[in-house]
């Protein structure tokens, strides 16, 4: 589960990628509203296989922001 906040509603995309920095995975986008958020990423890739486990990073990109972090994923 990746949790995040918007201070104001705003569209956004939430993409995951490998410690190469190659996008593993497009989440989710669109437009919320202003708060707290839960998006459920189920270790699946763009081509709906399992990835392995390791480090990975999400990048949550809003309007007027960005925002990367590291993520460990473990099955």
């Amino acid at each position: 589960v990746i949790q995040f906040s918007l201070d104001t509603p705003s569209t956004y995309s939430l993409d995951v990628f490998d410690i190469l920095g190659r996008q593993v995975k497009s989440i989710d986008s669109g437009f919320k509203q202003a708060g707290v958020h839960n998006v459920i990423w189920d270790g699946r890739n763009d081509s709906n296989n399992d990835v392995a486990s390791g480090v990975y990073f999400y990048r949550l990109k809003t309007d007027d922001k960005t925002a990367i972090k590291r993520m460990l994923y473990l099955r």
